[in-house]
């Protein structure tokens, strides 16, 4: 009988700007298989002008893989049976991002740290074969491919007025705008999966396109089907070929750093986790 299960591979990479002016990664990164066909990922990603907001992202995407596991195993919410409104998965999140903005503060003050110079920004993801649940605030990109392979954005991030503008996880904008913590359920035959920090967005998304015979751009938000279907074949095949995780993520991160012409000159701290099903 097949088989069903998740081949998962992540990154972070410190950006050369940060390197040059001796910056830590401000982007961090974590996933948990919770069984072979369900699971978390979540990237964080600090803002540039926050002192410490390396640290943000750490605590925060460790303390949502311990929420999010709890909250699999009392709601089964990834079941294939169990129906789950939009609503009520909006409520956990809310919930969820309170959480984390208390536990946050609690850190901060622990540390002797300003609040907000913790700034990052949230990506979510609960995956299985049949379904994904999102969640986030500020920028960055995610999608997911369904079985027929065509691949599809998963939100809009936001985007200021001015260049790098957003919003964060300690923003005082989210107590009066819930709408900025965004959330979606998407039921469909899920093949693979993807999330990112921005600064791997202009490497493998179609974000930012010049309209004609004007000077303005648009973000039609796609992701690149050319970047997306050799990166998962390449992760199936050193799967099938049996390179150990250490082996596969040291060629993974080879190929964040100069994988592309775009990637090789990218600036920014760069993330990005790649999740595909293979059948066994």
């Amino acid at each position: 009988m097949s088989k069903s299960l998740w081949k998962i591979v992540g990154a972070s990479l410190v950006g050369k700007s940060h390197i040059e002016s001796s910056i830590p990664c401000q982007d961090a990164h974590n996933f948990k298989l919770i069984n072979d066909t369900t699971g978390i990922a979540v990237v964080c990603d600090g803002a540039g002008s926050s002192n410490n907001s390396h640290l943000g992202s750490e605590f925060i995407v460790k303390k949502t893989i311990e929420y999010i596991t709890i909250l699999i195993e009392k709601t089964s919410c990834l079941n294939k049976d169990i129906q789950i409104t939009h609503e009520e998965w909006q409520e956990h999140m809310l919930e969820l991002i309170k959480k984390l903005q208390e536990e946050l503060y609690d850190f901060s003050q622990e540390q002797k740290l300003e609040y907000k110079s913790l700034a990052c920004t949230f990506i979510l993801i609960l995956f299985s074969p049949h379904r994904i649940l999102t969640c986030h605030i500020g920028d960055g990109r995610a999608g997911y491919a369904d079985v027929s392979e065509n691949w599809k954005s998963l939100f809009i991030p936001f985007k200021g007025e001015q260049v790098g503008q957003t919003v964060f996880i300690t923003s005082d904008l989210l107590n009066d705008n819930e709408h900025l913590i965004e959330t979606s359920i998407i039921n469909d035959n899920i093949s693979s999966f993807t999330l990112m920090s921005d600064g791997c967005e202009l490497a493998s998304w179609e974000c930012y396109n010049k309209k004609e015979d004007e000077e303005s751009y648009y973000d039609p938000n796609l992701p690149f089907p050319k970047f997306f279907k050799p990166c998962v074949n390449a992760l199936k095949s050193m799967y099938f070929d049996e390179l150990s995780d250490g082996e596969i993520q040291e060629k993974w991160s080879s190929f964040l750093e100069n994988g592309n012409t775009a990637l090789q000159k990218e600036t920014d701290d760069k993330t990005m986790i790649l999740g595909t099903l293979i059948n066994t």
